[in-house]
């Protein structure tokens, strides 16, 4: 079984299924058949890097790249010395990155229709941080500011990793728009013949937000109820409790296309502004079609 030789480490809502969908149509390219695979996040670590060969990498046929995809391990501290420590410093790293705050918005969203969100977005996001310090454990799931404050975590990263060795696409450029260049780029970079690539290349899950919801084992298993079959809204469910039918039928009232503008505005000053300067020198990209709309206020 072969190491990893390049990850998408994130971030969520920036174009990870997108770019995982791609490579994973590459004949030259391996990554696991399931995206989000958080061995690197959580303490299957602990078991070594023979359970993840044996778990996720069983469809290898001698690819020349191999990875994989977690959008999860820009954010988890842990995961930059892990990875070091179990691939070298030579681990190629692609990072996704989205403007703060319409990556917010669409994070909230997808919490919502998974039926894991009940707050309004303005009340999820000004309350972010006290669910952070009563319950550490929801960080990863309701982080819908901090996961967008990507200086820190890239940072965290170049502890570790040369940056001729990160490779770094804004979503909106590179994703929303000009993916076959996109791809083309991340082909060279991993060291895949680009001419190889699929064809028909589209930005998947960005969809405008609808009333869709997302009902999986891992969102409902909280509330103590199992799953029969595919059905309405997704699933059938024995015996749905009356929190549950709540958060389905309240999934329309908080789905939300925007924050308030000036309510936006005022965020994006405090929690990004300045980083998001430095980010731009760090990674030497103009990231100007973030915040130029607040600029022009």
């Amino acid at each position: 079984m072969p190491m990893l030789t390049f990850l998408v480490p994130g971030q969520g809502k920036s174009g990870t299924s997108t770019i995982y969908l791609a490579l994973k149509e590459h004949p030259e390219v391996f990554v696991p058949e399931t995206k989000e695979n958080a061995f690197f996040a959580n303490e299957l670590y602990h078991y070594g890097f023979p359970y993840y060969e044996y778990y996720f990498q069983k469809g290898y046929r001698g690819e020349i790249a191999v990875g994989d995809c977690y959008s999860a391990n820009l954010f988890n501290p842990l995961a930059p010395r892990r990875l070091f420590e179990t691939f070298g410093p030579d681990l190629k790293l692609l990072f996704l990155m989205r403007q703060p705050l319409d990556r917010a918005v669409s994070h909230y969203n997808m919490a919502v229709r998974q039926l894991r969100e009940t707050l309004p977005l303005k009340k999820a996001i000004l309350e972010e941080a006290d669910r952070y310090t009563k319950h550490p454990a929801l960080q990863m799931g309701f982080s819908y500011l901090g996961r967008g404050r990507y200086l820190s975590q890239i940072k965290a990263f170049h502890k570790y990793f040369p940056m001729k060795n990160m490779k770094f696409f804004v979503f909106e450029e590179d994703i929303k728009d000009g993916l076959e260049n996109t791809i083309i780029d991340i082909c060279n970079f991993i060291g895949v013949d680009p001419e190889k690539r699929p064809t028909d290349l589209k930005p998947q899950n960005i969809a405008p937000n609808n009333l869709g919801i997302e009902i999986k084992a891992t969102a409902v298993s909280f509330l103590g109820k199992k799953i029969l079959a595919s059905s309405f809204l997704g699933e059938k469910i024995f015996n749905p409790s009356s929190d549950l039918v709540y958060r389905i039928q309240n999934v329309p009232n908080l789905l939300c296309d925007k924050l308030e503008p000036e309510f936006e505005e005022n965020l994006y000053k405090v929690w990004f502004a300045d980083e998001v300067k430095e980010l731009e020198t760090l990674i030497g990209r103009d990231l100007s079609i973030w915040y130029r709309s607040y600029e022009m206020d």
